[in-house]
């Protein structure tokens, strides 16, 4: 059985990102100690919690999966639970 509380995604900055991702993005919520996951939508990310409630991650290269104007959630895996942000990163291009 999982110990603590599931996550919460209460905001995720910026809200935009190159559809090539590279940009870090930061997510505020809490229960984040013990992550072992953080996706945009089903895009792995590389993740760094610096504390129970706070994220930083590499927003991925969505260019092979996904249009340039897609608003992807992201996911917060931890052994208690999974967490989606209410609202998504927008992934595009500056002509979008």
């Amino acid at each position: 059985m999982a110990e603590g509380d599931a996550p919460t995604v209460t905001a995720v900055t910026p809200t935009w990102v190159p559809v090539h991702g590279g940009v870090e993005v930061t997510m505020t919520g809490s229960d984040f100690a013990g992550t072992t996951d953080v996706a945009f939508e089903d895009l792995v990310a590389t993740f760094t919690v610096d504390s129970d409630t706070q994220i930083r991650a590499t927003a991925p290269d969505a260019g092979q999966k996904y249009t340039s104007s897609s608003s992807l959630p992201v996911v917060v895996t931890t052994p208690a639970g999974t967490a989606r942000s209410s609202d998504g990163v927008q992934f595009g291009d500056p002509a979008n």
